[in-house]
């Protein structure tokens, strides 16, 4: 059963919608706000709706980003998948940096793109 969103239908519909749009791209998605904004419901519901929703997902902690932990989540997600990365505000910048250049590198459907190129261009 898909997850729903929790809140007055006025603005929520419209907010489901626009997630369940989001949820079939297969492009990186950065989801923030504060403490008990529902930033966990929105990611259960972009995986849940999601065009890859039967594929695996692994949660890592911004505390626990370790060369072990990123190895462990890569083999677990083998070809495909879902990485969730919590709590990166607590990452030092060096790292944040890094995980950023990493990010900006890596086209859908995990295919390595020049940075500045998207979309064939």
């Amino acid at each position: 059963m898909a997850s729903t969103l929790i809140g007055h239908p006025d603005r929520i519909e419209p907010f489901q919608n626009f997630l369940g749009i989001i949820a079939r791209d297969q492009g990186t998605v950065l989801i923030s706000g504060p403490v008990g904004s529902g930033k966990k419901r929105t990611i259960q519901f972009l995986i849940e709706n999601g065009a890859n929703s039967r594929d695996p997902v692994f949660f890592i902690e911004g505390l626990d980003f370790s060369e072990e932990v990123w190895k462990r989540a890569l083999t677990a997600l083998g070809e495909s998948g879902t990485l969730v990365l919590e709590g990166l505000q607590r990452l030092p910048l060096s790292l944040q940096s890094r995980l950023k250049d990493w990010l900006i590198g890596k086209g859908r459907c995990g295919l390595r793109i020049k940075p500045g190129l998207r979309d064939g261009r």
